[in-house]
């Protein structure tokens, strides 16, 4: 029978990285279980086919968290627990505010029974598949913002070498201070690699988020991860899934070689979703692509209205800072509470207000976003938020009473993001400063003041933003404004030769007419140094090369007699032979190499018929070792000599490899018995108990020996011959 609080193998439920759901929250036993030593678990927040989410008290930190605990049948498979710590340990050593943090993981027992577990940060604002469930929508904004916080979790999986693997809505979840983190990093593709391995077994849930090269029996890449959330925002957005099929297999098949099927009513988040969504992987976005496309496509979008999130759990109401964690758990259990979007927020949205006068906006967007990194360093969405615009925005409205007593939170809006004020008070009076230059300008238009107003500002003009445009693109978007332009080359792994890096001031800056304005292209990858390969193994070669972004290709692997097998003998660039180390190559370059495949192997000579002595020098000879085993008879060899050797003549051995060898006793001789007298049954045992055999027999069975010979020749008792030598037996009447 199983437990009741772990996972029913085969059981309907949440993923792995399920959120707090309202149809599955269960309230804490009278006597919170302690596993681990450390967590109390006080509740089980859902369960999935494999894992169960609990919600636990941190009794060592005295903190929030959430365990997630691996069925013990999953915990005993094969292999199961080499993989579990590879892919824990990589998880926790990648850090970023979008990803949930893993505080521990290690193995437990559960009953009896040895199970694997997760503890991380405990998460209650709810996942994009609770927002689903609750029947909402995202509006494009919202999902541009959902979309872009993901994709700075995804761009750091990706740059730390490793991919995420089972991106679904309940991967993407919110805190209860609005934030979005992506949850099950290292779990989640662990428990995906064993889905995958059984089509026919897997969930459908897992599938529909699949990509095609998945589908197809591929391996996930970092590009898969891509195609997955490309998914979750089109369903967040459109309310429904494209590709879903009756069944795993046909949902699956139904991507392969399609194209997403995205609607123009999404206007410019069209094609970037149908970038983000392409079947082939070479064609299709990178994380950070996505993420720089998004923040593009923010500019042309109403500012986002917040987001009602799912607010509850155990830990919904926080203690007072006199009690401590250990009191609060005691507490009865707040029920999440579903708060609907206020509507006005959204009528406000499409409103140019002042707000949109002081704060243009594309920095509804782009004040959330990181700066442009420089070209050495690798595009990161995880740099944190730009430094605010001279211009000071307005903070966007309040949430209304009702819903901030409801426990709704709304998502930060990216334009408020570093404007929290040290003063008390800062933001009302900016509010108020806001209205009343609203009706300053309101009596200037009427009074005809408005367009002087405007003329004003054309001596300066706001920076665009060109990361990303053609050279030539850029400047043609920016001749207009009067600038005195310059154009600086840096090389750059990330972005493409004559595509647009950044700007100098950026976007948002304003720049006189006839100001300084730089523009910074790319000038392709940076050259890198050849490092010298020769002597490394095949694994250090491939991560020196890696490293550089260079490629290792073994082309030839020649014995060695001084080489150990597997280390590099020699190497060279495939398209520039003379290259030594030191030289430098753009990034992909491929590096070929030689390697050892240790000393040839040894073929054993014929040793039959010689002494030991020198049958022991030829194995010298050729690099092998003999061993002698006890003596054999042999009627071919002469005593003393070799008579058999294993292996034989011809053999293949590794050197060093040992050959055993028998001399020879020469032949096996047996003394004929007495047979003068006896009857054939007499004779024929005789012969026999001596290891000799009967031959011909001849003459009166009735009678007894009266002749016993080899090959026509008598023989008499007293002489040896080989055992196994017939004897010819004539029988007859004695006179008597």
């Amino acid at each position: 029978m199983s437990d009741p609080d772990v996972p029913v193998r085969g059981e309907a439920g949440t993923t792995a990285g399920a959120p707090p759901s309202t149809n599955e929250q269960t309230p804490p036993t009278a006597a919170p279980r302690l596993f681990a030593d450390r967590y109390r678990l006080l509740g089980r927040r859902g369960s999935g086919v494999d894992v169960a989410l609990f919600e636990a008290v941190d009794t060592i930190d005295d903190c929030a968290v959430a365990v997630r605990i691996i069925h013990p049948d999953v915990s005993a498979r094969p292999g199961f627990d080499e993989r579990f710590h590879s892919a824990m340990d990589g998880a926790m050593t990648v850090r970023h505010p979008n990803l949930a943090e893993i505080r521990d993981a290690g193995r437990s027992e559960w009953d009896g029974r040895r199970v694997h577990y997760v503890a991380t940060e405990n998460l209650v604002g709810g996942s994009v598949r609770d927002l689903r469930d609750r029947g909402r929508q995202l509006s494009p904004s919202q999902a541009v913002m959902v979309g872009l916080d993901a994709c700075r979790a995804l761009d750091a999986v990706h740059r730390s070498g490793l991919i995420h693997g089972d991106i679904r809505p309940t991967s993407l979840v919110f805190g209860a201070d609005g934030r979005l983190r992506l949850v099950d990093l290292g779990l989640g593709s662990l428990m995906a690699g064993d889905a995958w391995a059984d089509l026919a077994t897997m969930d459908v849930e897992r599938a529909r988020y699949a990509a095609p090269e998945q589908a197809a029996g591929g391996a996930a890449v970092a590009k898969s991860d891509v195609y997955s959330l490309c998914l979750c925002l089109l369903e967040a957005v459109t309310g429904s899934l494209p590709f879903v099929g009756d069944s795993t297999v046909a949902t699956l098949a139904n991507r392969i070689d399609k194209l997403m099927p995205v609607s123009a009513d999404l206007g410019p988040l069209a094609a970037v979703l149908e970038r983000a969504g392409r079947p082939e992987v070479d064609d299709r976005c990178s994380a950070a692509d996505f993420g720089r496309s998004l923040v593009q496509v923010a500019e042309k979008l109403p500012r986002p209205a917040p987001i009602a999130l799912l607010v509850g759990g155990l830990f919904a109401e926080a203690p007072a800072p006199s009690q401590g964690l250990a009191q609060a758990i005691d507490q009865p259990v707040d029920q999440p509470v579903d708060q609907p979007v206020d509507p006005a927020a959204d009528t406000a949205l499409d409103t140019l207000t002042v707000d949109d006068v002081a704060t243009p906006r594309s920095a509804a967007v782009q004040s959330a976003l990181p700066e442009q990194q420089p070209a050495q360093q690798p595009v990161s969405f995880a740099a944190g938020p730009v430094p605010a615009a001279p211009v000071e925005a307005s903070p966007a409205p309040a949430p209304a009473p009702a819903a901030a007593e409801a426990g709704a939170v709304a998502a930060p809006s990216p334009s408020r993001v570093g404007d929290e004020s040290p003063i008390p008070g800062e933001p009302r009076v900016r509010r108020r400063l806001a209205v009343v230059l609203a009706v300053l300008l309101a009596a200037v238009a009427v009074g005809g003041g408005l367009a002087w107003w405007l003329g004003g500002r054309t001596n300066a003009d706001d920076v665009p933003l060109l990361a990303g445009l053609d050279e030539g693109e850029a400047l043609n978007m920016v001749s207009e404004f009067g600038w005195v332009v310059a154009v600086v080359e840096e090389p750059s792994d990330t972005v493409a030769d004559g595509a647009v890096i950044r700007s100098e001031p950026g976007p948002g800056a304003s720049v006189e007419r006839g100001g300084a304005f730089t523009i910074v292209v790319s000038s392709g990858p940076a050259p890198r140094a050849l490092p010298d390969i020769t002597g490394l193994t095949v694994e250090q070669a491939t991560a020196e090369l890696t490293a550089r972004a260079l490629v290792f290709q073994v082309t030839e692997q020649p014995y060695d007699e001084s080489v150990p097998v597997g280390v590099i003998l020699r190497w060279s660039v495939s398209d520039q032979p003379a290259l030594v180390a030191g030289d430098t190559v753009l990034p992909g370059t491929v590096v070929s190499a030689a390697v050892s495949a240790g000393p040839a192997p040894r073929t054993v000579p014929d040793l039959v018929g010689l002494p030991l002595a020198d049958a022991a020098a030829r194995l010298v000879e050729v690099g092998l070792v003999l061993a002698q085993v006890p003596d054999e008879f042999s009627t071919d060899v002469p005593v003393g000599a070799v008579a058999r050797h294993d292996p034989p003549a011809g053999g293949q051995l590794e050197r060093g490899a040992t050959v055993a060898v028998a001399l020879s006793k020469g032949p096996d001789l047996v003394v004929i018995p007495p047979l003068a007298g006896l009857t054939p049954p007499q004779a024929a045992e005789a012969l026999t108990s001596v290891g000799l055999v009967v031959g011909v027999v001849s003459g009166d069975p009735a009678g007894v020996n009266v002749l016993s010979s080899i090959g026509g020749r008598s023989i008499a008792a007293g002489e040896s011959f080989p055992r196994g030598t017939a004897i010819d037996l004539t029988f007859g009447v004695v006179a008597g």
